[in-house]
């Protein structure tokens, strides 16, 4: 609400006629210095370039004062670009100091617009050079249109004086039409570009509204997942969460009841940003609750009945959800996958790290999406002292690097199984280590989660 106040309020100065917010006379300036910049390097190199034909008697004319017209040409020009660098780096000066640059530029490219008629140049020469530098300046410049329309008319008149003369009253009523066709032209360029800067202020403060919600939206989902000083008789749990950006559509959970370890889930939300981020929230409930209402029935039941209530639940939201859910009796692990990638499992005793992949034909679909077919069948995995499992979502083995190659399954297998004798603690942060130097700078395209269980 209140950034659109200052929007409105931005739009009232502009809509009244008052002059510019100082912030945007400060990137108009900044926009101008960097184009006048480049505009003078091009002016010295073809004046330079004249100057050498006209010693050289191509471009002799035998007018008057030329030559002097020649350096005073190439010297104005190498004054502005001298200033022009000079103001872009001191963008702690004034305003009114940064803009003389342009000021003096356009005074000058006038002045010679005047000059040229007087010094006796060739008429169709002369005109064509007054009409290229007039036109010049409201195409490549934001520049003030009383200002630049002042000059402009004062130009006209002088011009207007010298011609009179020797020209009809049909050619200069003509070049009058021109002059003020370009005085509009300065003032449509103005209005077209204060307009622009209203929008571009209003889509920053819509972004840094939106990166304020997103943070918001961040603190409270990690607030809501984090298990503080969790601990638990027999197991050691372990877990790592990087969402894409702001807000993670990976979720998990731990079910305990107090010191003992009774289950985990680690599930995907399809989509991205806030409205995945929401459903976790939305799921993550729905989850825990039929978890613990269904402790003594089959971990079958409860995933459909999980299912059926989230599909419910969503209505007419899109977004699905993978993942794994595990129930914990003793040493044994019941585990239903219902479309995220298989864990990884370490067996102590043989010092054996595999995929654990389950039957296709009984174990299908995905949870939370309508008319879908499903079949969740359980698999228990007995879990002896220094056995591990790996949970994780697709986003860690599908992200790329700067070479877009995925992390991949075989790299994850690779530096679980390097460091499955170090504590889970330290495996995990391997792993992630290792994920972080392979992706480099590469921008990561889905939310990664990692749980890692340990018998102890």
């Amino acid at each position: 609400m209140k950034n659109e106040k200052s929007a409105s309020n931005i739009k009232n100065k502009f809509s009244n006629g008052t002059s510019l917010p100082y912030e945007f006379r400060v990137e108009l300036t900044n926009m101008n210095l960097k184009r006048l910049f480049y505009l003078d390097w091009v002016f010295l190199v073809s004046a330079i370039l004249l100057f050498v034909l006209y010693l050289m008697g191509v471009l002799r004319n035998g007018v008057k004062y030329e030559n002097l017209f020649c350096m005073g040409y190439i010297t104005t020009t190498a004054i502005s670009l001298i200033l022009t660098f000079l103001f872009r780096k001191h963008t702690n000066l004034p305003i009114f100091v940064r803009t003389i640059p342009l000021t003096l530029s356009y005074i000058v490219i006038m002045l010679m617009c005047v000059v040229i008629f007087y010094i006796d140049f060739p008429f169709l020469n002369a005109l064509l050079i007054f009409v290229c530098l007039t036109v010049l300046i409201p195409i490549f410049f934001t520049v003030p249109p009383l200002f630049y329309n002042s000059v402009l008319i004062l130009t006209y008149i002088a011009v207007f004086l010298r011609l009179k003369p020797t020209q009809s009253i049909s050619f200069l009523v003509c070049l009058a039409v021109f002059v003020i066709m370009i005085g509009f032209f300065s003032i449509f360029k103005w209005r077209t570009t204060k307009n622009e800067l209203i929008l571009k202020d209003e889509q920053n403060q819509r972004t840094k509204l939106l990166e304020k919600e997103i943070n918001l939206a961040a603190f409270v989902q990690n607030s809501f997942y984090k298990h503080i000083d969790l601990k638990i008789e027999g197991w050691n749990i372990e877990y790592f969460s990087e969402p894409m950006a702001g807000v993670s559509g990976d979720m998990h959970d731990i079910y305990t009841k107090g010191n003992n370890l009774e289950g985990l889930g680690v599930f995907d939300v399809s989509g991205h940003g806030i409205s995945s981020g929401l459903v976790t929230m939305l799921v993550k409930n729905i989850i825990q609750q039929e978890f613990e209402l269904g402790k003594e029935e089959n971990l079958q039941t409860v995933m459909k009945r999980i299912n059926d209530r989230i599909i419910i639940e969503k209505g007419d939201i899109e977004n699905y959800l993978t993942g794994i859910l595990t129930r914990i009796h003793d040493n044994k692990v019941e585990l239903i996958n219902a479309g995220n990638p298989p864990p990884i499992i370490h067996k102590a005793e043989t010092n054996e790290s595999y995929f654990y992949e389950t039957n296709e034909l009984t174990n299908y679909g995905v949870i939370g999406m309508a008319d879908f077919p499903v079949g969740y069948s359980v698999n228990t995995i007995e879990m002896q002292s220094g056995d591990s499992i790996l949970f994780y979502t697709d986003g860690i083995t599908e992200n790329c690097n700067d070479e877009n190659t995925p992390y991949g399954k075989k790299n994850l297998m690779q530096v679980f199984k390097n460091n499955t004798y170090k504590t889970s603690k330290d495996q995990l942060a391997d792993i992630v280590s290792d994920y972080k130097k392979f992706k480099g700078d590469a921008r990561s395209s889905d939310d990664i989660t990692l749980v890692i269980l340990k018998k102890l």
